[in-house]
């Protein structure tokens, strides 16, 4: 698969690092950086790949653009689910 991914970003089609946190993932497989996960991850990574071009061609068609940056894996909104000591 590390030379899949390589494949992948070195094509002229890859979005690039920034752009979303399943660019940035295969990126780092293809470096040997981290795993080359599988089936089940190379299906979520397609599918973040494919709602972050949804969303930025939609973005496009109002006027708006997005800035492509470094991409957090830290689940930010785990809070909103987190139980508290009231629903307990």
């Amino acid at each position: 698969m590390t030379d899949v991914f390589t494949r992948l970003i070195e094509s002229e089609h890859y979005s690039g690092q920034g752009f979303s946190y399943a660019e940035r993932r295969m990126w780092e497989a293809a470096k040997a950086i981290a795993t080359c996960g599988n089936p089940s991850m190379w299906r979520e990574w397609n599918m973040a790949h494919h709602m972050v071009r949804v969303v930025r061609d939609l973005g496009a068609l109002a006027g708006v653009t997005f800035a492509d940056g470094p991409v957090s894996t830290v689940p930010e909104q785990a809070s909103l689910f987190a139980e508290t000591e009231d629903q307990r």
